[in-house]
């Protein structure tokens, strides 16, 4: 039972890198709590391309990513 919260749990930070208009990009997710809620922090970098960085702040695990970019 440990070994699978575990998992579960493991699996809510995410790291990774997507193209956005012909650049790549590095994305990093991370779960915290606000209160009793869940919630997804996420932000996205472009190096080599800009120093601008997005970020977003969302209860939706699958839609922190879009929202930071």
């Amino acid at each position: 039972v440990s070994s699978i919260i575990g998992d579960q749990l493991k699996g809510l930070w995410r790291n990774g890198e997507l193209e956005l208009l012909g650049h790549y990009c590095n994305y990093r997710v991370k779960p915290t709590l606000d209160g009793w809620e869940l919630v997804f922090v996420g932000s996205v970098t472009c190096p080599g391309w800009t120093t601008i960085r997005g970020e977003s702040r969302t209860t939706s695990q699958s839609g922190v990513v879009n929202r930071a970019v």
